[in-house]
This record gives structure tokens, sequence and C-alpha cells, in this order.
């Protein structure tokens, strides 16, 4: 309890400070825990805890329930901050695996139209959205999947470098010191602490079997 409250605490410090807040729209599959409503990023047992069927329910979400979600999010944010702006992204990363009985790529590719959907939705309603589109920047057919390391899921320093060029040259360079890991990019020193920072941040690579 003591952690969540302090994660709590620095969540709203970030509202209250921030001029722009990123958000980077993945995933549209989710678990629910039916007793108290909780949601999970993956599902239970796979990761972490204990499977149980009778409390924890998959759920895929609609355009409407994220479009819902986003809004009441975005509004409660800027009830703490009124000139809080927000810029979407699509997250180009594929889904590892699907609770759908379907195959993945049927399921990644409702996903992220769904969420490329809801961001263009937003982006249309409210001035203080906008949108940058990472995600056409690495998927688009003219790549021909140059952005994607060779597993196919996971985005190149290339890749990401290619974006944010194009972000930089949209938005302005407002850029400090050059990111270390950029720096490092290709070294084995990179790869180690690249894949450490995957263990901890990346839940859904552990549905990975080349990852994990």
């Amino acid at each position: 309890r003591t952690v969540r409250d302090s994660h709590f605490r620095a969540v709203r410090k970030m509202v209250k400070k921030s001029d722009v807040m990123v958000f980077t729209l993945g995933l549209t599959e989710m678990w629910m825990d039916k007793v108290d409503g909780a949601a999970y990023p993956t599902c239970p047992g796979t990761v972490a805890g204990e499977f149980d069927p009778e409390r924890h329910v998959f759920k895929n979400l609609s355009f409407g329930e994220i479009l819902e979600d986003m809004e009441a999010t975005m509004a409660w944010m800027r009830k703490h901050n009124p000139n809080l702006k927000f810029l979407l992204t699509v997250s180009p990363v594929p889904l590892a695996a699907t609770a759908e009985d379907q195959h993945v790529a049927v399921s990644t590719t409702y996903s992220k139209s769904v969420l490329r959907a809801v961001a263009g939705e937003l982006r249309a309603r409210h001035d203080y959205v906008d949108y940058f589109p990472s995600y056409e920047i690495i998927t688009a057919p003219m790549s021909r999947g140059a952005h994607y390391e060779s597993g196919m899921r996971e985005v190149s320093m290339d890749g990401v470098a290619n974006v944010m060029r194009c972000f930089f040259e949209a938005h302005g360079d407002f850029r400090g010191p050059p990111s270390p890991k950029l720096e490092m990019a290709g070294s084995a020193e990179y790869e180690t602490a690249e894949a450490k920072e995957m263990e901890v941040i990346c839940d859904e690579a552990k549905l990975d079997p080349v990852v994990a």
C-alpha cells in the first residue's frame, strides 16, 4: 500500500506540473477482476499471481469503451491542470499473444485499428489533443519492415531514430544532451541494458516465446 500511495502522489504531481502528456496506445485486450473491477495488462498467472476462472475475465475493449475511458482520463487530468495538452501515438509493436479465438495477426490488426481510430477521434474533438504518426512511420508498406528488428516485433534503433527525426521536424528541436542509449546502440552494453529494461517494463514480452 505504501508503494501504491507513493505512486499515486507521483502521478498527481506529474499531472499538475506537466505541459504535455504523451499517451502511447498499445492494446485493446485486457483481463478484469469481477470482484473489484481491477484491470490487468496481462492474464493473471502468466506474469504474476494465479488465475482464478471465477474471478478473472477476459475483455477486448471496443472503440466506444476506449474513447469513453480516454475522455474521462483527460477530463480528470485537465480538472487538475486546465492547460494540459495531450500528444497521442499508437504503438507499432504487434501483439505477442491473443486471448481471442483467432490468429494473433488478426487480433493485432483489430487492436491497432481501434486504437488509431480512437486517437483520430480525440484529435478531431479537442484542440488540446494532437496525434503523432509514429505508428504509420514504422509500419508503412514503403518501409518494407526495415524499421523492425529481425523478430519483426521490436522496433530497431534506426526506426526509433527516424521517428524522432520526424518528431523534432514537426514539433521543434528542444532536445537536451544526446541520449546515452542512442549513443550505445549496437554495443554489447546496450544489448544487455535493453534486455534488463525489457524485464522491468514490458510484461507482454513474457508472452513472447522469442523473448521468453
